[in-house]
């Protein structure tokens, strides 16, 4: 298909780019990460010639890269991508919504990763600022940023404030979909391993129980 696009459209085409894109998603689902690589870089090269470096559309090729990089524990190099499409949404004068909240969703990780807690939490609570000022506080997008946040306290040994996070996240999520939902069996998993790695085995328990109930409600059984 994308041979076919080149040969009735030229190579430098932003559709050409967007195939690109699109075959690089369909292999990074696959846990194919270099060809991933490969077409997001076509596709950030085309991007690239046709708009110059300030546009969303580089930044969000910039944002696949690094993407790739994270999940292949290359935490300076995803981190160069990330700020690159940061730098761009900044740059330019128009409202990003939902794709600087990833990038700082992103951004945050690496850091969080890289043990650099302190940038970390500045990073979700960017995201977090950013994401209640689009959508509001009850949206299920909030809900994931807190379970981000929640999951950054575990690495720094904070049980509180990952309690705290995690329940933010759970009251939202039940608030707008009930007990039955892939992101609440999500969290309720989390909670049950932080009351295990802290020692409260029943509520660890409570909380698994809590985690089937509400697989097996998806389920239908």
């Amino acid at each position: 298909a994308i041979e076919l696009w080149k040969s009735t459209i030229g190579e430098n085409h932003p559709n050409v780019a967007l195939a690109y894109n699109s075959l690089g998603l369909i292999y990074y689902s696959q846990h194919l990460a270099e060809r991933a690589l490969e077409c997001y870089n076509k596709a950030l090269a085309i991007q690239l010639a046709i708009f110059g470096e300030q546009h969303s559309n580089v930044a969000i090729s910039y944002n696949n890269i690094g993407t790739i990089y994270m999940e292949q524990e290359k935490y300076d190099q995803a981190l160069e991508y990330f700020q690159k499409a940061e730098n761009i949404y900044k740059s330019i004068n128009v409202k990003q919504g939902n794709n600087i909240v990833l990038i700082y969703n992103n951004i945050a990780e690496i850091f969080s990763k890289k043990g650099d807690y302190d940038n970390a939490m500045d990073y979700f609570n960017k995201a977090l600022s950013t994401q209640i000022a689009i959508t509001g506080e009850k949206h299920s997008s909030v809900a994931q940023v807190y379970n981000n946040i929640g999951s950054a306290y575990v690495r720094q040994n904070n049980f509180d404030k990952a309690l705290e996070s995690y329940n933010k996240s759970l009251m939202i999520y039940t608030s707008l979909f009930g007990d039955s939902h892939p992101d609440i069996v999500t969290v309720y998993d989390n909670v049950a391993t932080l009351y295990n790695d802290n020692g409260d085995y029943d509520k660890a328990v409570e909380q698994h129980e809590k985690a089937l109930v509400a697989q097996l409600d998806l389920l239908g059984e």
